[in-house]
């Protein structure tokens, strides 16, 4: 009997003491698991997560993915094409403004030729005009005098021969009052140009030469044709630029070299006005986001050396260094309401790795960093 009650307490003993070894594993694991394998006796452990630059690559025109030329977790070169939007209707839009761009072109290029016609020819009457002006000022020039002269005399002389000739009944009246009629213009003539100007010669070639100046200026006017021709041209210009703009927004590029971490898109969906593509991280560049209780912020430094460990990475550890202690918190824990205790703000900690080449880790991935007790 006895031996039966022994083995009873046997079996009740080693029960208790499976529970109490699992019990007291079950503790380690978590306490484990919370400092990531770091001794909290060794400095403060904080868990943060992995951050990376990213670069979300959004649309900028809407429309349908037609191709997509990368896959997630390719490493691409800055200018690396991600993907393409359909750019048909732009095409045509393009060579309708094309198209615009060449009329416009060849018009200014006619309003030039028109408007220097027009200024060359009213130039040349503008100068004729004016010279004619000159010499209605001037009167008649001493060679036109002597000209003038030497026909009436001329004149004279023929008409005496001609007055003998009639009065022997060699020639008719008729042929006589004919050369009577020419003697008295020269005579007219030459009595002008001993004259000189006369005010309604001056006048008349002063009406001409006014005349002509209207229409040189109205030739030079005709230039804003010119002006106008070519701001349409510029227009046109800015049209075909903004369609260039476009179509080039048709293809999304990466900005920079890195890693597509996410896609966010299929080929054949349609996409509207800013929506992301797809985002490129730097995985080369490895930060970590801590928050750090106030009450704990004492403990750390900028520029202090740290320990790293990665959930994804098991046991291995890497160096770091505090990059950046936010002087303002980004927000506040609550504590227990019954201990009517005030609210424990916390302030984010910036921890760059010192080799991140050989880390395999992504954005958002867990990290756990332990700030050495520091010597007081």
């Amino acid at each position: 009997m006895r031996s039966r009650e022994t083995g009873k307490w046997g079996v009740f003993v080693l029960a208790g003491m499976i529970a109490a070894a699992a019990v007291i594993s079950s503790g380690c694991s978590r306490a484990n698991a919370s400092t990531g394998g770091f001794d909290p006796d060794q400095g403060l452990v904080i868990k943060g997560s992995v951050d990376m630059e990213e670069v979300d690559l959004n649309t900028k025109i809407p429309g349908k993915v037609v191709k997509i030329y990368a896959e997630e977790g390719q490493a691409v070169q800055s200018g690396k094409l991600i993907a393409e939007i359909d750019s048909n209707q732009l095409q045509a839009k393009k060579a309708q403004v094309e198209a615009q761009v060449r009329m416009a072109r060849e018009a200014v290029e006619l309003q030039k030729k028109i408007a220097d016609a027009n200024v060359e020819q009213a130039s040349g009457a503008f100068e004729a005009a004016q010279a004619q002006l000159n010499k209605a000022h001037e009167g008649a020039r001493t060679q036109e005098i002597e000209q003038a002269k030497a026909y009436y005399e001329m004149m004279q002389k023929t008409y005496e021969r001609v007055q003998k000739l009639y009065e022997k009944g060699a020639i008719p009246a008729q042929k006589k009052d004919e050369v009577e009629t020419q003697l008295k213009v020269a005579e007219q003539q030459y009595s002008l140009a001993q004259e000189g100007a006369r005010e309604q010669d001056v006048e008349s070639a002063q009406g001409l030469a006014n005349q002509a100046a209207g229409a040189l200026s109205a030739a030079n006017a005709s230039r804003l044709q010119v002006q106008l021709a070519e701001q349409k041209y510029q227009e046109a210009l800015a049209g075909l630029a903004e369609v260039n703009s476009l179509l080039q927004d048709t293809k999304i590029v990466a900005p920079k070299s890195g890693t597509v971490v996410e896609l966010n898109c299929e080929e054949g969906e349609l996409v509207s006005t800013g929506m992301p593509i797809a985002t490129v991280a730097d995985l080369t560049k490895i930060e970590l986001n801590l928050s750090v209780y106030e009450s704990d912020l004492a403990r750390v430094a900028l520029g202090q050396k740290v320990q790293v460990r990665f959930a994804a990475t098991g046991d291995k550890i890497f160096a770091g260094t505090v990059k950046r202690i936010s002087p303002k918190p980004h927000f506040a824990t609550q504590r227990a309401t019954n201990n009517e205790e005030d609210d424990v703000l916390a302030y984010e900690v910036k921890v760059t790795l010192e080799n991140s080449n050989n880390v395999k880790v992504y954005p958002g991935m867990t990290a756990y960093v332990q700030f050495p007790s520091r010597e007081k």
